[in-house]
């Protein structure tokens, strides 16, 4: 499965949470050229996958976006809840991907979502080489919440 591929079925995935679920506008960009998200970063949740395809799922952004979906999804903002919307969010998309993937074949299984909260960290990826190419896609909610969904995958 070449980068177009996933790229389209990313997309979609998105579109199908954001906006069937969290009821929120969503507009890809262009995949960032150099593989770095650039922005600050408060909330990060990965899920690994494995299978046909190995590799992990992430969904990154500004805690301003985990507030607008947890209080659509709660009554509530407490740091417990703030995580656990988030982890949601990934186990989401990344469920979503494997549907739009799996049309074509039986591709692969999900873990658990893993979630980092905090400021000022950076994500890197040491896999991401011609082996495990890695596809990080700009989204913005709702015209104001810049939001970024990274997958870096390996065919088997």
């Amino acid at each position: 499965m070449d980068a177009e591929f996933i790229t389209e079925k990313i997309i979609a995935a998105t579109n199908e949470v954001f906006e069937t679920m969290l009821f929120m506008a969503v507009e890809p960009s262009e995949p960032l050229g150099d593989g770095q998200i650039k922005d600050r970063i408060d909330f990060s949740a990965y899920i690994g996958i494995s299978g046909k395809i190995n590799g992990i799922v992430g969904v990154h952004c500004r805690v301003a976006l985990v507030e607008a979906i947890t209080s659509t999804l709660t009554e509530s903002e407490s740091e417990d809840e703030l995580i656990d919307a988030w982890a949601e969010i990934v186990n989401m998309v990344a469920g979503n991907l494997k549907t739009h993937i799996s049309s074509q074949v039986d591709t692969f299984e999900l873990s658990v979502p893993t979630v980092i909260a905090g400021h000022e960290f950076r994500i890197v990826n040491r896999g991401s080489k011609s082996s495990f190419p890695r596809i990080i896609l700009p989204f913005v909610a709702d015209d104001e919440y810049v939001f970024y969904v990274d997958v870096l995958y390996c065919n088997q």
